[in-house]
């Protein structure tokens, strides 16, 4: 197989501004999410938004995000990463600006909703960067590692500068933050990516319905795990709208199989560890949802941590991620992908058991952090390495699309980590004791073990060397 990537002769120096440009988009695309969640109730104020719409601020955007991430992939096969880039930059850019303008509910809508448009193709574009433009071995290594180190960034920096900004300026600014850093994106993509003929492997969006169908049915699955989570199963406003995403997807992946030119073809889905590293994917993430707001509700809820502290006492989750950032390219050199991606969910695991124990003793710092740590660590390692299975082996004309199905897979198992999680815990707090969210616990562990499974019986071992080439 052949796989894009810049010439031999390429200046270290190229190499290293393509992966910081690929860590400074993903940094923008997922700062927002929290520093927009910090500045939420003082949102609500200022544009007398009531307190139960108020959530459509971030769903919003989220459900346009993940609606369209598979267009956006398959768009960047198109067009090329440049002006897939370009584009998402300037939609994002515009979507910011125009939210940090906005003076009623409708407009922030209508914008965040831009936002997320935005969004949805630089983050496949950006991801895809690295193995389209990156040789394999140690630049590849280094730029997931830069990946991951982002992701826990962009927690920290929504915590305190989402919290900075509103109280010392206003909500306004959470907005206008984003204007200088994808100023600064925009710049580097012109600067260092090639400017590329389309790569012209089809007409990506031919299949207007094909878009049509996907878009809707993940933004409809996305809100019937949310309605799932508040009203139940046999609420219309659950099973009916979940029923209704399902019947969707069916639609598309027929309409798919018969296409001449296809969002996601059929050939897509024969590429080595694709399949299977996006069903790991969804089960890693959605556990580390579950606990991810477990630990927020048990800091505030059982411990009875202030928002602030709580927020405070979180950090070690983003610790990890950053920790993992380098240490993971040093292990992917010297171990197979999928033993490393086996490895991680099994420690991962094996830490939300020992917080099952750990959790009703009430010890937050000296035994809870410390193994919410290890659980983190172990997840972005698996994640790293489950990305890097994943794509090795899918054609380069569908690095776009593939990298798209990969994000919507994470963006799926996000909150159904989240709704399997508080259903498992309500259904457990009658007795409001911390021996509750001990068993909680259990949920994300077991989303974590079905990801497991996906990575041991639906990934082959991968063919790349592990002597640090490959």
């Amino acid at each position: 197989m052949t796989t894009a990537r810049l010439e031999p002769a390429a200046p270290p120096l190229r190499l290293g501004a393509i992966t910081f440009l690929m860590g400074l988009a993903q940094l923008v695309i997922t700062a927002d999410f929290s520093i927009v969640s910090v500045a939420l109730p003082t949102i609500g104020r200022g544009l007398a938004i009531p307190p139960g719409q108020l959530a459509w601020v971030v769903s919003a955007n989220g459900a346009v995000f993940a609606g369209f991430l598979i267009i956006g992939g398959r768009l960047t096969d198109a067009i090329g990463h440049r002006r897939s880039l370009t584009w998402g930059l300037l939609l994002f850019g515009t979507g910011s600006l125009l939210s940090g303008l906005s003076v009623n509910l409708w407009m922030l809508l209508a914008a965040r909703c831009l936002q997320g448009l935005g969004g949805a193709l630089i983050s496949p574009a950006s991801f895809s960067l690295i193995h389209a433009f990156l040789p394999e071995g140690p630049p590849r290594h280094r730029a997931m590692g830069v990946f991951a180190a982002m992701q826990g960034l962009s927690v920290i920096v929504g915590l305190v500068l989402g919290g900075l900004l509103t109280t010392q300026i206003g909500w306004r600014a959470v907005f206008f933050l984003n204007l200088p850093l994808i100023a600064a994106c925009l710049a580097l993509t012109l600067a260092v990516l090639p400017r590329a003929p389309s790569a012209g492997h089809g007409r990506a969006l031919d299949d207007v319905v094909g878009a049509g169908l996907i878009a809707a049915s993940t933004g409809l699955l996305l809100s019937a795990l949310s309605a799932l989570g508040e009203h139940g199963l046999v609420s219309w406003r659950g099973g009916g709208v979940l029923a209704a995403a399902l019947a969707g997807f069916a639609g598309f992946f027929w309409r798919q199989a018969r296409h001449a030119s296809p969002l996601l073809p059929p050939a897509l889905f024969r590429a080595e560890n694709l399949t299977g590293g996006a069903l790991a994917l969804m089960g890693l993430i959605g556990g580390f949802g579950g606990l991810f707001v477990l630990t927020s509700l048990y800091l505030q809820t059982g411990l009875h941590y202030s928002a602030a502290a709580a927020g405070l006492a979180m950090t070690p989750i983003a610790l990890a991620t950053m920790a993992a950032g380098p240490c993971a390219p040093m292990l992917m050199k010297r171990w197979p992908l999928r033993s490393l991606a086996i490895g991680g969910l099994s420690l991962e695991i094996a830490a939300l058991l020992l917080l099952a124990l750990a959790v009703p003793l009430g010890r937050y710092l000296t035994l809870v952090a410390p193994l919410a740590f290890v659980a983190v660590f172990g997840s972005t390692t698996a994640f790293m390495a489950l990305m890097s299975l994943a794509l090795a082996r899918t054609p380069a004309e569908t690095q776009g699309a593939a990298s798209g199905l990969l994000f919507t897979a994470q963006q799926i198992g996000l909150p159904a980590g989240v709704v399997i999680t508080l259903a498992v815990f309500s259904a457990l707090s009658g007795a409001e004791s911390l021996a509750a969210y001990g068993a909680g616990f259990l949920a994300p562990a077991a989303m974590l073990a079905a990801g497991l499974a996906a990575a041991v019986l639906m990934t082959r071992p991968s063919r790349l060397v592990t002597d640090g080439t490959g």
